[in-house]
């Protein structure tokens, strides 16, 4: 699993709590420009807000995007780049290419 590189881009900061809900009391605010870097993936809660683990123990999450609003911006780091693949087709004889899980083809 690749770690994420989580930036805090909201003015106010990130409240840092005890699991992902808004409903839990913040232990601590992250600052505007804080970095982080966490190997945990984002999850989304049934409001449709965002949130990552940023410590193992105790467990501590930040919304990464909440009240219709991004709070931090996360990105992989880490990852090999990859490959260049070049592949010919024509419309005539499309052809589908999976490139690192991703299915890429031609589009009409």
């Amino acid at each position: 699993m690749a770690d994420k590189k989580v930036t805090v881009t909201w003015a106010k900061g990130a409240n840092v709590r005890p699991a992902p809900n808004i409903n839990n009391a913040a232990i601590r605010t992250l600052a505007v420009g804080t970095v982080i870097t966490t190997p945990y993936a984002e999850t989304t809660d049934a409001n449709g807000d965002r949130w990552i683990r940023i410590t193992t123990s105790p467990a501590e999450f930040i919304a990464t995007f909440y009240g219709g609003t991004v709070r931090a911006t996360v990105e992989i780091v880490g990852e090999p780049p990859a490959e260049k693949t070049t592949v010919e087709f024509t419309m005539d004889n499309p052809v589908e290419v999976v490139v690192n899980k991703i299915k890429v083809w031609p589009q009409a």
